[in-house]
């Protein structure tokens, strides 16, 4: 672990200095995050951040409100500031702060115009988008940039003479999906002249696939008929060691198959001796620092497994891929998971699945859609949409709807969604009632004071007492009431 995090401070070395709090707070996390010394001198990190002694003391006091529902806190000895936790709560605040990275707005496709030429961005980009419209389909916009960047590589190989011919390519399963990027792909050989031969075309779809997030039960396995099975394992395998590092966990189809595919993509570029320049590796690297240390932790995994030699624009690609399942799985987490039960005869079960996203698309998260009651057992959700009756009892809500009904029983639906959402707000408060309410910061009977400033008094002693305010909070609330 120690070589590891040798390896990512190297990273740091000529990163432009921090110049906003939220940029020397994410510095002071790394500083903790991936060095191994149990303190950092104030005056060293004064040097690092350009910043007085004081003003890095307010950085530090804001660290301390800002993760206190971590259960951590930054503590300053000394002159040396120490960051005090257990090992989990620590992981859960960098995965926290991991998080909050992709919200930095460096994922724009405008910035792919300068490593390509601006009419071929324009070109794919507005291919894309007429595909997604056409067959209704969206995806986040950090998935949009990864999978529009995958295309215009893609293009500007198959330009050059250099298709992916290895591994097989997928029959055809009538999936609509699929139907969309063959359109896209049909599309971009009109306006490209190119041919994209069916193993390319196996694998924009497969990538497409994941990034939707919807009917991935097939993915791997077909993933595995354009990938070696050995990739597959060793991407688990390592992405099970980065959930135990950062406490981010990307053992997900929606992560597996599209970071599989690209190691398969990776190994290809190497044994051909070709580069692929990477547009955002200037940028991702300083802008979502974590994010990108995570890329370097899988890329010396890689380097150690399959000894490659990986530079900054490869390691890029791969922080792409984490950060677009970050992404996913951020604006997933206050929706409410949704798994459809339906025959897939005739197009029903599709077309269910269209109808329910169209309606409820900022509430809903699609899990998966299964044609069989057996198949919903290993699946975690909070709501089970389905076309038949069923017998399955779990904790998860149920909702039967007729598939061609004008209305498909959209008010049930809605009950069921308000359920969720309020049984999660209850546990939340059931969780965290501890926190702020205590039988130690309760008084029974009232104590006696002479007057409402005694009575102050005794009440801050007792909330400094319990570690529930800072030094000075009495004073500060007296002189508030005696203003």
């Amino acid at each position: 672990v120690r070589d590891l995090a040798r390896a990512l401070l190297q990273q740091i070395d000529g990163a432009p200095s921090p110049r906003t709090r939220a940029e020397r707070e994410h510095h002071i996390i790394k500083r903790f995050a991936l060095g191994n010394a149990d303190g950092v001198s104030m005056f060293d990190l004064c040097d690092e951040l350009h910043v007085s002694y004081s003003t890095l003391r307010g950085i530090v006091s804001h660290l301390n409100e800002r993760f206190v529902s971590f259960k951590v806190s930054f503590v300053v000895e000394h002159d040396v500031l120490y960051f005090s936790g257990s090992e989990r709560d620590k992981r859960s605040l960098i995965s926290s702060a991991l998080f909050e990275e992709t919200g930095s707005g460096v994922m724009d496709a405008s910035v792919l115009k300068d490593s390509f030429p601006e009419a071929a961005v324009e070109s794919v980009s507005g291919i894309l988008d007429e595909g997604l419209r056409a067959h209704h389909y969206s995806i986040n916009e950090f998935a949009r940039v990864v999978f529009l960047l995958h295309l215009l590589v893609t293009v500007s190989r198959i330009r050059n003479g250099q298709s992916i011919t290895d591994g097989s390519s997928l029959e055809a399963t009538g999936d609509p999906q699929e139907a969309l990027m063959a359109d896209v792909c049909d599309r971009l050989e009109d306006a490209f002249s190119i041919q994209i031969n069916p193993r390319e075309r196996a694998g924009i779809y497969l990538l497409f696939k994941s990034f939707t997030g919807t009917e991935m039960e097939s993915s791997t396995e077909a993933a595995c008929r354009i990938v070696d099975e050995k990739i597959l394992e060793l991407a688990y395998s390592i992405t099970s060691r980065i959930n135990e590092l950062y406490l981010i966990d990307l053992r997900d189809d929606s992560f597996l198959v599209p970071f599989a595919l690209h190691l398969s993509t990776l190994l290809f570029r190497q044994r051909a001796g070709a580069h692929i320049s990477n547009p955002l590796s200037f940028t991702f690297k300083y802008d979502c620092p974590i994010i990108y240390d995570v890329a370097v932790s899988i890329s010396i995994m890689l380097r150690e497994q399959l000894s490659l030699q990986i530079n900054d624009d490869e390691i890029t690609f791969i922080a792409l891929h984490v950060g677009a399942e970050v992404e996913r799985q951020k604006t997933t987490a206050d929706k409410v998971s949704c798994v459809i039960l339906c025959p897939s005869y005739h197009g029903m079960a599709e077309a269910l699945r269209n109808r329910i996203q169209a309606n409820f698309s900022t509430q809903l998260t699609i899990v998966q859609v299964v044609s069989y009651e057996h198949q919903i057992g290993r699946l975690k959700f909070d709501l089970l949409i389905t076309s038949m009756p069923v017998h399955t009892v779990g904790a998860f809500e149920t909702v039967q709807v007729t598939p061609y009904a004008k209305d498909l029983n959209y008010a049930a639906i809605n009950s069921a969604i308000t359920r969720i959402v309020q049984r999660r707000h209850n546990q939340v408060l059931h969780d965290n009632f501890g926190r702020f309410f205590r039988s130690e910061l309760f008084f029974s009977p009232a104590p006696e004071a002479r007057d409402e400033f005694e009575l102050i008094a005794l009440l801050a002693d007792r909330l400094m007492r319990e570690g529930c305010v800072r030094e000075g909070f009495r004073e500060n609330v007296l002189a508030r009431e005696r203003a």
